[in-house]
């Protein structure tokens, strides 16, 4: 009997694996790919072509060039195919390692259910999906972090000392990935102190030693540089750097999400889909776009739906998971109350203002105090039922979202226009104009707010740097509208060729994507 249950908890995992896969699979016309995606690319193909290691990674939300360890993550994937869509793939699976992770804590420690349900709810989590589905440092979080949780089992509840080197290493690599590993690194320490595991002191000096190595170019970087990202983030603690007026939740050029001082919501809504506007960058509710800088699109109309009260309550069962936690959770339970609550504390305590990829560092504590709650409901037909319905609404969120998203080409804000219309763009591109020499001369432009030309973002020079062709040298400039960047209307022709002096200009558009070419 034992041995037929195992084999059904296998099967288990396999149909949840195979759920969440096809959410992160699926549609890959619809990956987001950014200034942040396309940077990342660029640095890693000139390391492929010899042109050194880098020594620091992307720039932080707060201004603050993070360590380089992203970057040396995205080489071996490149390595191995150098497109963007199958890195994004990549990505994806090591995410669904991630699932894995979850259930074999869950089922080893709490039991059968607790993994089932825990795997279940991070698989088709639509916030999941989405930061497990492009080219970014937090897309990598989930991963180490659940990592961190089962090594902090084994060393404290399978009694195995040398665990501590995965304890010790892998919250230092979130920290050299994200600076929001910072507050995972505190809960860890926490944890250490209350439990008091028997450790094995040299490999907790070898993961700490790892990690210190992996760090050496960013410190050299930093010593050079006269430490000025160091002093930079210590003023942030506090929030002294940000002078945010009151009301102003989306940026009112870009319509990307302002960075907030409520992570208690944001930890909330990180569990499913709280908060989703933020990456559409606008909204027709009023108070998530005071200012009315955006003009309604059709998504989040109506408001309160049947699947958005399922949502809502899925978080609140997590409230009440981590209040039965906190009185009868035990130690196992109470550790992973810390790692959901710990993180918490630290960004408010030191006044943080947060944006909602931080809390990907709850990943998968929060999966398992739900599934560790629904462990200790005796009526299994009933949690079977009730699981299977949030789950459901889960899903049907993020087909919703697609489908958004597949209408509109992309969204305004943190998404952007959707890679599939971008790689059409820089193919035309590609096979149309000397890309390369119009870049050399400056005349490969990007217009973002009326009026204001600038040099063109990386995205389609990126995306054009590995496909086939050679363009004809009678095009003299190129510029490029992106309607998901823009609040202003879709421009003419003549408005565009008034803006370049005269030149005559010819356009066309991939979606939201507006490539005017200027002739002589």
């Amino acid at each position: 009997m034992k041995f037929l249950a195992g084999k059904l908890g296998w099967v288990a995992l396999a149909a949840v694996l195979a759920l969440g896969a096809w959410l992160r699979f699926q549609r890959l016309d619809l990956l987001e790919f950014k200034g942040d995606e396309a940077y990342a690319t660029h640095i890693v193909q000139r390391v492929l072509h010899g042109g050194g290691w880098p020594e620091v990674g992307l720039l932080s939300s707060v201004k603050v060039m993070n360590p380089p360890l992203f970057l040396y993550l995205l080489v071996p994937l490149f390595m191995i195919h150098s497109s963007p869509v199958f890195v994004c793939c990549a990505i994806a699976l090591l995410n669904l390692v991630a699932v894995a992770i979850a259930w074999h804590v869950g089922r080893k420690y709490y039991g059968t259910i607790a993994g089932l349900v825990a795997a279940l709810l991070f698989a088709v989590s639509p916030w999941a999906v989405l930061y497990s589905r492009k080219i970014w440092a937090q897309d990598f979080v989930p991963l180490l972090v659940a990592g961190t949780l089962w090594a902090l089992h084994a060393l404290a509840f399978g009694k195995k000392p040398r665990a501590v080197f995965w304890v010790v290493l892998l919250p230092l690599l979130v920290i050299e990935v994200h600076f929001a590993g910072l507050a995972l690194t505190a809960a860890v320490i926490g944890l250490l102190a209350w439990l008091r595991p028997k450790m094995d002191w040299r490999w907790a000096a070898a993961g700490a030693l790892i990690a210190g190595a992996l760090l050496i170019p960013y410190l050299r970087y930093q010593t050079a540089h006269d430490w000025a990202d160091f002093r930079k983030a210590a003023k942030t603690v506090g929030g002294q750097t940000y002078k945010i007026p009151k009301d102003m939740i989306v940026h009112p050029q870009l319509g990307y999400a302002m960075p907030r001082r409520d992570p208690w919501w944001q930890a909330l809504w990180i569990l499913n889909s709280g908060g989703i506007e933020d990456i559409l960058g606008l909204s027709t509710r009023p108070q998530l776009d005071v200012n009315r800088v955006w003009p309604p699109r059709d998504y989040f109309r109506d408001g309160w739906r049947w699947g958005d009260a399922i949502l809502a309550a899925q978080r609140v069962a997590l409230v009440a998971a981590l209040a039965w936690l906190a009185i009868r959770g035990g130690p196992q339970g109470r550790l992973l109350l810390i790692m959901v609550l710990g993180p918490l504390a630290v960004f408010v305590a030191t006044r943080l203002y947060t944006v909602q990829s931080y809390f990907v560092v709850l990943y998968p504590a929060m999966f398992l105090a739900l599934g560790v709650a629904a462990q200790t409901i005796r009526w299994r037909a009933v949690v079977g039922v009730i699981v299977t319905i949030v789950a459901a609404a889960n899903v049907w969120f993020m087909l919703d979202l697609y489908g958004y998203l597949s209408r509109h080409g992309g969204a305004h804000g943190g998404y952007g226009t959707v890679i599939g219309h971008k790689l059409a763009a820089a193919q035309f591109l590609r096979e149309r104009v000397d890309l390369e020499g119009l870049m050399s001369k400056k005349q490969l432009m990007q217009m973002d707010q009326w009026g204001k030309v600038e040099r063109a973002r990386l995205e389609l020079p990126v995306l054009a740097s590995r496909m086939e062709g050679q363009g004809k040298p009678d095009i003299e400039g190129v510029l490029i509208v992106d309607m998901n960047r823009t609040d202003f209307p879709q421009p003419t022709p003549k408005q565009v060729s008034e803006l370049l002096g005269g030149r005559s200009v010819t356009a066309t558009n991939f979606g939201p994507m507006l490539l005017f070419l200027a002739g002589r």
